[in-house]
């Protein structure tokens, strides 16, 4: 196991999760890098003893994978949704919405 997340390949779409100032590892330099909410496609995918590294385009520096999410659209929720759901009867369907629902009533 090289330590790539799965949705860590180059053309992919991510989002900045990191909120404070970027530093170069290990030094502890201080480095370009985006900001939080900001969205970014990978372009290179490198992995070191450090750990896995991400290049945008738009930084002349590596970032570190942990600071960015994939960016999922609500067409990706809905597939998941649908995938998860496909093979459920509509009674169990229901069953398992109306749980969720006195769930979140109950906060």
């Amino acid at each position: 196991m090289n330590g790539i997340p799965i949705w860590a390949r180059v053309g992919a779409k991510v989002v900045c999760i990191k909120r404070g100032r970027w530093v170069t590892v290990p030094t502890g330099e201080a480095m370009i890098g985006p900001g939080y909410g900001e969205i970014g496609t990978i372009t290179h995918i490198e992995t070191d003893t450090d750990g896995v590294w991400l290049k945008l385009p738009k930084y002349p520096d590596f970032c570190c994978v942990h600071c960015f999410r994939p960016l999922v659209t609500e067409a990706d929720d809905v597939a998941l949704f649908q995938r998860l759901v496909a093979d459920m009867p509509i009674s169990e369907r229901l069953d398992r919405l109306a749980e969720k629902l006195n769930e979140e009533a109950a906060r």
